[in-house]
Formats: C-alpha cells, sequence, structure tokens
C-alpha cells in the first residue's frame, strides 16, 4: 500500500499536515509491513557506509567523503530540478540586482557577501542531503532483544528502522524518502535535511526582498546596461523570481515545521501521515497521540550531535548522534 502525502513541501516530498499545493505530490515510504513491492534483497557485505551497487552509485570525494548518487530516474529529475531552481534564482538576483546595484553604488559589499554565504550553504545542503548515507544498517551489528528481522533485506534492526524500497535498504530512524533530494531522510542526514530547509527558507526571503525593493524601492539602476538581455527583460525575470521565492519561502517554512514537530516528538514523518490516513477512514482520533520525548535542545542533539551547537549551522561534517537514541 501506498499513500500519497500531502504535500506541503512542494519540494522537498516529505509527508505534511493537511495543506496542500496544486499539483504536487509524493510517495511516503511506509514499513514493510504495509507495501507489496519487494525491492529484492542486500548484499551481505553491505555496511554503514555502503549501499547496493545495483541501486546508486558510490564514490569517494576528498572532505566530503563517501558518497552515493541512488539510481532513481524520477529522483534524479526532481533533484535536477531543484538544483535548476537555484541556479536561476542565483542567476536572476545577481545579474539583475546585486552587482549592477553594487557597481552603482547602491547596496554594500556586505550584502553581496551574505548573500553569496547564504546561497552557497544552501547549495552544499543540498549536496551533502542528496548524496549522504542516510543511516543503514550493517550485518556486523549486534541485535538487541527488542530487534526484529526485516522481511525485505533479513537484517535485524531497531524498532525505528524502516526498509525503503527506492533506495533498497533499511534505515534507521527513517523518516521518509525525498524524491527533491533523491534520498531517505535518517538519523545521519536529518541534520542536513533540515540546514537545507532554512537555508532554502533565509535565502527565499532575502530575494523576495531584493526583487520588491528594487522594483518598488529603490531609484533607477545607474550602473545597468539598458541593452542587455537582462535588463530588456527585467519585468519578466524578476516576477518569474518572486513567485519562485514565495513558492519556495512557503515550502520550506511549512516543511521545516513539520520536520520540527517530527523531532521534538521522535515520531518520523510518516506515522503522522498514518495517524492523519487513520482518522481520516474513520473518522476517530487516536486514543494515544505522540508524546514529546525531553527538551528542545536534548531531541535536537540527537539530530544534530553531541559537539557545539556553533557548528550546528555546517553541512559539511560527519554527525554520530549519542548512542541513547539510537534504539
Amino acid at each position: 500500500m501506498e499513500f500519497s502525502s500531502s504535500p506541503i513541501d512542494g519540494f522537498f516530498g516529505a509527508p505534511g499536515f493537511g495543506w496542500r499545493f496544486p499539483g504536487a505530490s509524493t510517495t511516503v515510504e511506509l514499513p514493510d509491513d504495509h507495501r507489496t513491492h519487494d525491492i529484492g534483497h542486500i548484499d551481505d557485505k553491505s555496511s554503514l557506509n555502503n549501499f547496493p551497487s545495483s541501486t546508486s552509485w558510490n564514490f569517494n570525494v576528498p572532505v566530503l567523503g563517501r558518497m552515493r548518487i541512488l539510481k532513481d530516474k524520477a529522483g534524479l529529475v526532481a533533484a535536477s530540478f531543484i538544483l535548476l531552481y537555484w541556479l536561476y534564482g542565483n542567476y536572476s538576483t545577481w545579474s539583475a540586482i546585486l552587482i549592477p546595484r553594487y557597481l552603482g553604488g547602491q547596496v554594500p559589499f556586505a550584502l553581496l557577501m551574505v548573500y553569496a554565504a547564504v546561497s552557497a550553504l544552501c547549495i552544499t545542503s543540498f549536496i551533502r542531503v542528496s548524496t549522504m548515507n542516510p543511516g543503514s544498517l550493517s550485518t556486523s551489528q549486534q541485535p538487541q532483544a527488542d530487534w526484529n528481522v526485516c522481511q525485505r533485506c533479513l537484517l535485524h534492526r531497531p524498532q525505528s528502522a524502516h526498509h525503503c524500497r527506492r533506495c533498497g535498504q533499511c534505515v534507521r530512524k527513517m523518516d521518509h524518502h525525498c524524491p527533491w533530494i533523491n534520498n531517505c531522510v535518517g538519523e545521519d542526514n536529518q541534520f542536513a535535511f533540515m540546514l537545507l530547509l532554512a537555508y532554502a527558507y533565509i535565502l527565499s526571503v532575502m530575494t523576495l526582498a531584493l526583487d520588491i525593493t528594487h522594483m518598488y524601492i529603490m531609484s533607477p539602476c545607474l550602473a545597468c546596461d539598458k541593452d542587455s538581455f537582462v535588463v530588456v527583460h527585467q519585468t519578466g525575470i524578476i516576477w518569474t523570481t518572486v513567485a519562485m521565492a514565495a513558492m519556495m519561502t512557503c515550502g520550506a517554512f511549512s516543511l521545516y515545521f513539520s520536520q520540527h514537530i517530527s523531532i521534538l516528538f521522535e515520531t518520523p514523518s510518516m506515522e503522522w501521515n498514518r495517524i492523519q490516513q487513520t482518522m481520516f477512514l474513520t473518522g476517530k482520533a487516536p486514543d494515544k497521540w505522540p508524546s514529546q520525548k525531553g527538551s528542545v535542545q536534548t531531541v535536537y542533539r540527537a539530530v544534530c550531535g553531541s559537539g557545539s551547537m556553533c557548528f550546528w549551522v555546517f553541512p559539511c561534517r560527519k554527525v554520530r548522534p549519542s548512542q541513547q537514541f539510537l534504539a
């Protein structure tokens, strides 16, 4: 069985909480006993750093370490769309607003640096979350008493782990499979997913503010080349950017909120989706709602790691959550 989520994300493909954007949908990965499609077995040599070569490309990159790209045509198309989304937004903002306005002495150099930094962190977070191991299981792990056996890959796994038919592996604390990053969101990359949403929101808000200021508040651009393509077609380029930034602002904020709720209650997005489906089909609320497991700082440390909070803003790091949260 597959459920179609309510995609408040419209962009990143995680289950929502009831708001819908027209024309957007995604598939929520449910636990094994709720699916009917077999994805085959996993090589016994798979480990925490390896994914089946039949479902992904695996390679090593200096600084970033081991990376993988899932061989999913739909996911590759969706992720490519997000990359083009970012490229167009940067092209229009830099060529139509930031550079001409800076050359004309109408915006400070510091604004260019801040925008460049947020944009760089945003695309770095996207690349990081798209290519990270979300938290695959290893055959070398010693099973605990309360673990079960996956019916698909026959690995022992914690209760919070689920099998993703698109990735072809069990993922620890799997939240959902996101087609827009062509990867699962799980224990080892959820922090990068949260960073992606945060930077996408900040970048979109900055872009909106620059577009509106450029069009309606600032005086005419003094350094603009009146015959250039960007200036001649400025109205269409800017308004397209405004529409894209507005959609991304709403989508990123809504999805960040849903992820915050999932982290706060240590309940994955697909479980919230199942609660919604049950309420819709039965017309009844669940007898017991998920409860908050700890303070905000405690549950976020379980996702972002036990190091200094100052490093939480950097996507190029490896997080190993505290062992008390691995069950």
